[in-house]
């Protein structure tokens, strides 16, 4: 169990967030499972080769390994900036 400081934090961080990513878990462990889900204003996105508890509550849902799908993530994130 996480310390309870920790937690807070991370609840905190949770429902401030614009984007959530959901990346390679099964889901399976509460409380910290539910972090994702607790700002219903964010867009919570899951990268997970398996369906998880999580995957029908999720507004973007990429089946594929986490080493495959974050690169090519993060190279299309890049080409969004303005100069």
């Amino acid at each position: 169990m996480l310390p309870s400081m920790i937690w807070q934090r991370a609840a905190e961080a949770a429902a401030r967030a614009d984007v959530i990513m959901v990346v390679g878990t099964s889901a399976r462990v509460y409380p910290a499972a539910a972090l994702a889900l607790q700002n219903a204003g964010a867009f919570v996105a899951e990268i997970n080769p398996d369906e998880t508890a999580l995957s029908d509550r999720c507004d973007c849902v990429v089946r594929s390994a986490a080493a495959s799908a974050l690169p090519s993530i993060v190279a299309m994130l890049r080409g969004l900036r303005s100069p």
